[in-house]
């Protein structure tokens, strides 16, 4: 360690001696000792190096041997107690996510219950048992004018009777009564026509009522029981409506023979009150002394 001086100031000498030399040999041989001179220099430097690793790898050595104490043997301990404690614990808690997804299982199920039973009372009815009455009318509209009768459906039944039945009038052409009595008879017998087209209507009507109970036993939801009512609402006024025309017959019928009778004392009377006038007269007319009766020719 203490030889770098040395070399430094061997060196140093060196190179002043050279400076004043005039011989070239002399000169190699002192560029050669500079050479020499500055290797060794450079291997004392790595030898302190080296010597200054080696003694901190020997410090380091020795703090590890004396400062570290011997380290003792482990022993495994088992936990049974914490063991069984989280056991317990994770099977609690499995059982608490099993009871969740129940619960949410039944929750799903409970709204997919929901949702068909909200489909099922929403939906309609697959056949209502609708009744059509329009050609039945239509019919008994015809039957109740069929023939010489007298019928409401005709556009002034009024005038028609007013026509065939005056009232007082006496009866000056023979075929009146005839005809008087074959429209009173023809307007009975299509009032009793439109009647036994009705009385057909009958089963169709029970039939259809029973098919209405019928689906009415398998109602689901409120808007069939809704239908129902709506079908059977319809039905009764269907009804109402051959009610209102069975009254209208029944009156029909009231009426023309009504007129048929009163129109017949009317016009007898009449025309026995001008039977009786025009016989006074004639016979007025035709007096004689002996007080004899002549009967005139004709009447009038």
């Amino acid at each position: 360690m203490h030889a770098e001086p040395c070399l430094v100031s061997r060196s140093a000498d060196l190179r002043s001696t050279d400076l004043g030399s005039t011989d070239p040999r002399r000169d190699d041989r002192r560029r050669a000792d500079l050479r020499s001179a500055d290797v060794g220099r450079r291997r004392a430097r790595g030898g302190d190096r080296v010597h200054r690793g080696a003694l901190a790898l020997v410090l380091a050595g020795l703090l590890l041997v004396c400062g570290a104490p011997p380290a003792g043997a482990v022993i495994p301990v088992t936990d049974y107690a914490h063991i069984a404690v989280n056991q317990y614990w994770h099977y609690v808690h499995y059982v608490q996510f099993a009871f969740q997804i129940y619960q949410h299982a039944t929750q799903i199920a409970n709204q997919v219950r929901q949702i068909d039973n909200q489909l099922r009372a929403l939906s309609k009815l697959r056949n209502p048992n609708w009744r059509e009455i329009q050609s039945l009318l239509t019919d008994l509209d015809f039957l109740v004018r069929s023939g010489r009768a007298i019928g409401y459906s005709f556009p002034d039944p009024g005038g028609q009777l007013r026509q065939v039945y005056p009232g007082w009038t006496p009866w000056t052409d023979p075929m009146v009564a005839p005809v008087q009595s074959e429209r009173a008879l023809d307007t009975m017998r299509a009032g009793l026509d439109a009647i036994n087209r009705q009385a057909q209507s009958f089963s169709p009507g029970e039939q259809t009522l029973a098919a209405i109970r019928q689906q009415m036993a398998t109602t689901d939801g409120h808007q069939q029981a809704l239908e129902h009512l709506a079908t059977l609402s319809s039905f009764s006024a269907q009804e109402q409506l051959l009610t209102r025309q069975s009254l209208a017959v029944n009156a029909n019928l009231q009426a023309v023979a009504n007129a048929y009778w009163i129109d017949r004392e009317a016009q007898s009377r009449a025309a026995f009150q001008l039977a009786t006038t025009e016989t006074a007269l004639a016979a007025y007319r035709t007096t004689s002394p002996g007080f004899t009766f002549v009967p005139p020719p004709t009447l009038h």
